[in-house]
């Protein structure tokens, strides 16, 4: 039997040992959002036989270096009764780019819920399909949507926190004044040991351990950037440690730099996960660019928790950026 504590919920712990977050966002080049009721199994995928199909149609559709991220959502709460048997579907694609991006493009459908298995492959399609499967409506507008885990049956920590977490950002007024921001209660975004953690889209980037106050502050783009990165899990369009270099660089650049075109190119790494990362920028309008050079050491390692009220210890890397220089 272990002598490590018992009965610890994993966010707390976290939080409370100190884990950093940054270089824990899953990178994808595609992603597809479905829309589920609820119950969800653990593993949402296994909840039925139509979520298995669909975890399927996901993997068939995934190529080399190219696996479609899936995740499940819950139905609006507050649903339009026009839309009654219909669900909604996001796909999101990397631009094909050559001096990186800032936003994946999206594409969001409302498709027939009873033919979900017959339309998700055409719509997955690459290129993107031209033309629309019998049934299928594509809704256009530029909508920024928040997609917070609230997945209990993974985690409980997902489940209190980020439920706590959604509904008080909904009842904000930051968000009810803003028509073109949307807040989804999502499936496993991994890392529950972060809850409560939120996926930032278009944009790609992805937070933990956020409280309200900061939460809104990354809805805002404003306030306290400082108490934002440090929830900063990453930015999708990056690997893990291009991650951390793209936070170092976030810093110094200011809020601005989340509508810049980047792209990262690791230049050195060591066995301990050190090294030195480039990051590449562009402005929107092309009025200006120029790169980062990054230098990312090895601190230490805390002992964290996987899994509530389990004895699911491990330990885990830090790193800190010991310089950053604008070239």
């Amino acid at each position: 039997m272990s002598s490590l504590p018992q009965g610890e919920l994993c966010s707390v712990y976290s939080f409370a040992q100190g884990e950093d977050p940054i270089g824990s966002a899953t990178p994808f080049t595609r992603c597809l959002l479905v829309e589920l009721p609820t119950p969800w199994d653990r593993d949402v995928w296994s909840t039925s036989d139509t979520t298995k199909a669909i975890k399927k149609i996901a993997g068939m559709a995934s190529r080399p270096g190219d696996a479609v991220r899936l995740l499940a959502f819950q139905p609006d709460p507050n649903p339009d009764p026009a839309r009654e048997g219909l669900s909604r579907v996001f796909v999101y694609r990397r631009p094909e780019s050559t001096d990186g991006f800032s936003t994946y493009a999206k594409r969001e459908y409302l498709a027939p819920s009873g033919d979900l298995l017959t339309v998700l492959p055409e719509l997955l399609q690459e290129p993107a399909p031209d033309s629309l499967p019998a049934g299928v409506q594509e809704l256009n507008g530029h909508t920024r949507d928040i997609f917070l885990c609230t997945h209990a049956d993974r985690d409980v920590c997902c489940g209190r926190f980020g439920r706590e977490l959604f509904e008080s950002l909904q009842a904000s007024d930051q968000v009810r004044n803003q028509p073109n921001l949307r807040l989804w209660r999502v499936s496993h975004l991994g890392g529950h040991r972060l809850a409560p953690t939120l996926m930032d889209m278009p944009n790609g980037m992805a937070f933990g351990h956020l409280t309200a106050d900061t939460a809104l502050s990354l809805l805002e783009r404003n306030g306290n950037l400082e108490a934002v990165l440090r929830c900063y899990r990453g930015w999708s369009g990056m690997e893990p440690m291009a991650q951390i270099a793209e936070r170092a660089v976030w810093r110094e650049t200011g809020w601005q730099w989340t509508e810049y075109h980047r792209q990262a190119s690791v230049l050195a790494r060591n066995e301990d996960k050190s090294g030195t990362v480039r990051i590449d920028w562009a402005a929107p309008d092309g009025s200006s660019s120029g790169s980062w050079e990054v230098s990312i050491e090895h601190r230490d390692q805390v002992h964290t928790l996987n899994n509530s009220f389990t004895e699911k210890y491990f330990y885990i890397d830090r790193f800190e950026v010991t310089n950053t220089v604008s070239v």
